[in-house]
């Protein structure tokens, strides 16, 4: 214990508040909390990378077995609520069965929790008992630990990216920022020459090139702070043209795990954030670097006027920099809260739309209307608690300055009494006051503003830091028509979500020749549409490789390999459009001909005829007006439509009538591709050339189909 209380004594000891990104990444985000209290600073994402887990997150032994790994030391404790202050702080409690908070501390009858979903928690003792499960995880520092340092902290410059015109843009509002403010520096001086030089001695030919000199100036400023509000909105627009395009661009390039991992309404929040961090870049940043140049200026000339008023002035200034400071990680936690609550309210929102059909079948929509009530009464107090920040600081500023003001003219005047100060420079040094404390006050609160942008940056970092899939121009390319080989071999293939995770896949061997229907099949959970994202390449295997005529998947470029493939896969979607549109989905010139010829392969083709609009009618993932059945089919004529040489299905046609099924598995047998399909029906077995059944991720089971009535039954037997 002596070595651990070396290590930090000299160590200001604090625990951050971090939040999870993924859904079941709380236990990874309360160590990580943990590891920065005792000094091993590195950032979720990093930990992530290095320890990743499924969707079903982290047990209580994986986060003794990473804390190990990270040079701690664990203590699992099993206690009744009231032992619970005995605990040493922090440290992990398991809360609501299956989510992880930290405890910071206990003060009278509250717990002070760190929660990665929410954020700080302050929580009565009888509340919390509500939640807490009787297990707790003390962690502190083993005798080999060492603190350690990130090595990739997350910058502004890492999340912008590379936009082109930004750099360009931001040095032509700082030179016009500069025009208006040597304007602004110049106008003071008016009152001071018309008081003290014209009127002291009645010179009206000075008082008319005065008048006619600052009339020019004015109408200077005024054009161009018109010019520059124009550049803002301009260079604004395209700035958010350039990056969301970006951001988009990379999103829609993401490993498929990443989406599995988040919530729709959160992607949208982060998102979102690019909307704060521009407004932070063109503004505030800029601003800032102009109002310093003129708070610079500006004292100067005060304390060229008196020394003594300046020094009132400056006083004033440290004292509000002062209460800005102290309250800094009040309105950082403030803010961080609600953004939170607004995208755990929009996720309810979401949900209870895409829900909507289950929700009114069980009767539910009082019970989701209060849970969205609740939802937005904590956005709504968190906002309060921000306006309620707002108008404390306002308050202040008033305060503050408003009694500078009286004390820098009430000393002013003495001076004047005595001779050592003129009428005209109160004028002047009084518009110079304004200007500076104006200034100032802008430049702190915009710092500020700066440094909360963190919040934002942190949350965008999570798509744009994410490694896309690896399309390398470097890899092989194919391209269509002219591969003339697709044969899919699989050599000792395992997969794993995560190394605490049991396989999914145990070492698959399998050779699928070019051309042949093969029918996958076995008991829900042993693999199969886990293996059929192995060859589509959505998936990487733990172990082993994937060839396609005999070249590594792992070497191919993605998207050029993808061309050849087409799917109906169990969570594939229509989009909003026509049906002609989502079949040939979304094409620029689509060949109707062909449209329609895919649609009658599929069976849907009469149906489609007899709609109102035909081809023509409106569908879309909400409100389709059509059956599962009906969009199983308009996704199968989608695959068919591209014309591909692999077409793997994933239970596409379990929706389908027998008769239906029957004509489908019938039109397919014209077409000479390679097709992979799952499936649990005999009728769908029973049209493939070779039938495979996985138990436990193994092949238990390989054989050519016999064509009989039985080899469906003797498959699933």
């Amino acid at each position: 214990m002596q070595h651990q209380l070396d290590i930090t004594f000299f160590r200001r000891k604090k625990l951050p508040i971090i939040l999870q990104n993924e859904l079941s990444e709380c236990g990874l985000a309360c160590l990580a909390m943990i590891g920065h209290y005792w000094g091993i600073e590195f950032s979720l994402r990093e930990l992530r990378e290095k320890y990743p887990f499924t969707l079903r997150g982290a047990s209580l032994k994986n986060i003794i077995n990473i804390a190990t790994d990270l040079k701690f030391n664990s203590r699992p404790v099993r206690l009744e609520m009231e032992a619970i202050k005995h605990l040493t702080c922090p440290c992990i409690l398991h809360w609501d069965l299956d989510h992880f908070v930290v405890l910071k501390k206990i003060k009278g009858n509250k717990l002070y929790i760190h929660d990665p979903a929410i954020g700080k928690v302050k929580i009565k003792w009888s509340e919390a008992s509500k939640h807490f499960t009787g297990v707790a995880l003390e962690i502190y520092p083993a005798t080999t630990f060492k603190p350690e340092k990130s090595s990739s902290k997350i910058s502004t410059k890492s999340v912008v990216g590379k936009i082109i015109g930004l750099k360009k843009g931001l040095v032509k509002l700082f030179l016009l920022g500069i025009m208006i403010q040597i304007c602004m520096l110049i106008s003071p001086l008016y009152l001071q020459w018309i008081v003290d030089d014209v009127i002291a001695v009645n010179d009206t030919n000075l008082l008319t090139v005065l008048g006619i000199g600052f009339i020019l100036l004015t109408l200077l400023r005024t054009s161009i702070e018109t010019l520059r509000d124009w550049f803002i909105s301009i260079f604004s627009i395209q700035l958010n043209y350039k990056w969301r395009g970006n951001v988009f661009n990379h999103i829609l390039n993401l490993p498929l795990e990443w989406f599995q991992k988040r919530s729709l309404a959160d992607i949208i929040s982060k998102f979102h954030s690019i909307q704060e961090i521009q407004d932070g870049i063109t503004n505030k940043v800029v601003s800032s670097l102009i109002d310093g140049i003129l708070v610079v200026t500006t004292f100067v000339m005060m304390f060229l006027y008196s020394k003594a008023l300046a020094l009132f002035s400056f006083l004033a200034i440290i004292f509000y920099l002062i209460l800005r400071w102290v309250s800094f990680d009040a309105q950082k936690n403030i803010i961080s809260e609600y953004i939170i609550n607004k995208a755990q309210q929009e996720s309810h929102f979401l949900e209870s739309i895409r829900g909507m059909q289950s929700i009114r079948l069980y009767n539910h929509q009082i019970e989701r209307s209060i849970n969205w009530m609740n939802l937005s009464v904590k956005e709504i107090n968190t906002g309060l608690r921000m306006e309620k920040f707002s108008l404390s600081m306002g308050f202040a500023n008033k305060i503050i300055f408003g009694l500078d003001r009286i004390i820098v003219i009430w000393v002013a005047t003495l001076l004047i009494l005595e001779n050592n100060f003129s009428i005209g420079m109160l004028f002047a040094f009084i518009s110079y006051k304004e200007q500076f404390s104006g200034r100032i006050i802008s430049l702190i609160d915009k710092i500020s503003d700066i440094l909360m942008l963190k919040i934002h940056v942190e949350r965008l970092a999570d798509i744009v830091l994410t490694l896309p899939e690896d399309n390398s121009e470097t890899n092989s390319i194919f391209e269509k028509n002219t591969i003339h080989d697709v044969t899919i071999k699989l050599e000792n293939i395992s997969y794993q979500y995560s190394q605490n995770e049991p396989m999914i896949l145990d070492n698959i061997n399998l050779t699928i020749p070019m051309g042949q229907c093969l029918a996958i099949t076995g008991a829900s959970g042993c693999g199969k549409t886990t293996l059929l994202k192995i060859i589509l390449g959505l998936l990487t295997p733990t172990r082993g490789e994937v060839f396609i005529g005999g070249i590594p998947l792992s070497t191919i470029n993605k998207n050029s390999y993808r061309k050849l493939i087409a799917t109906v896969m169990q969570e594939d979607h229509l989009f909003t459009g026509t049906i002609a549109e989502n079949i040939s989905f979304f094409q620029a010139s689509p060949d109707f001909n062909e449209i329609e010829k895919c649609a009658i392969d599929a069976s849907i083709h009469e149906e489609i005829k007899y709609m109102p609009m035909g081809y023509n009618t409106l569908i879309g993932e909400i409100g389709t007006g059509i059956s599962g059945g009906q969009k199983q089919r308009i996704l199968l004529a989608r695959s068919l439509y591209r014309n591909p040489q692999i077409l793997a299905l994933d239970e596409a046609t379990s929706h389908l009538d027998v008769p239906n099924e029957i004509a489908v598995n019938n039109a397919m047998k014209k077409y000479h591709f390679t097709k992979l399909v799952i499936a649990h029906r005999p009728e769908t077995i029973n049209a493939a050339d070779r039938i495979i059944v996985l138990n436990k991720g193994r092949i238990i089971s390989d054989e050519l189909n016999k064509h009989g009535e039985n080899a469906a039954s003797e498959a699933l037997d």
